[in-house]
């Protein structure tokens, strides 16, 4: 017989040697396990199409992690700019199992940080006026960060933007 989680009630009859039989009723408990179910639950940011958004600039790896609420598992950040000091975009978070095994892989997108550093500054805006002029190329995440005017085209006019909001 198996035990199943919570009560179990047994009853075991020992025969003597002289014949006699008796009964001894057993019970025995059996606690359910822990819940082992690898689990994440963001609270601050979304997942579009297997890239994180809404991560502001200047965020550190504890940051965007803990944001993560991750249950049974672990996360590794995969850094694009080896030498940038926060998240940046084209940066990767890999979300682990508690058995060491990857569960996701997603790229982080860090609000107008069109150069991957983390950071919003003139660098960012000079890429957007490369990119109106073909100086410059853009993936598709990096036209949304620079299309600040949401009107589905980075112009000059979004690069002025980016200008706009580091001298605030």
């Amino acid at each position: 017989k198996n035990l199943e989680y919570g009560g179990n009630n047994f009853t075991v009859t020992v025969t003597s040697t002289s014949g006699l039989e008796n009964d001894y009723n057993i019970y025995i408990f059996r606690e359910e396990p822990e819940d082992k179910e690898f689990k994440f639950e963001l609270s601050t940011y979304s997942i579009y199409s297997n890239i994180v958004t809404g991560i502001k600039p200047l965020t550190i790896k504890n940051t965007l992690i803990s944001n993560f609420n991750i249950k049974n598992g672990t996360a590794k950040i995969i850094k694009f700019d080896k030498n940038a000091a926060y998240i940046g975009t084209g940066d990767t978070i890999e979300l682990y199992d508690s058995n060491n095994e990857l569960r996701y892989s997603y790229a982080l997108s860090v609000e107008t940080d069109l150069n991957g550093d983390g950071e919003v500054t003139a660098i960012d805006a000079r890429i957007a006026l490369r990119y109106t002029n073909g100086d410059y190329t853009l993936n598709y995440i990096g036209i949304l960060l620079g299309d600040m005017n949401q009107d589905g085209e980075v112009t000059p006019i979004d690069a002025r933007e980016i200008l706009q909001m580091i001298v605030e």
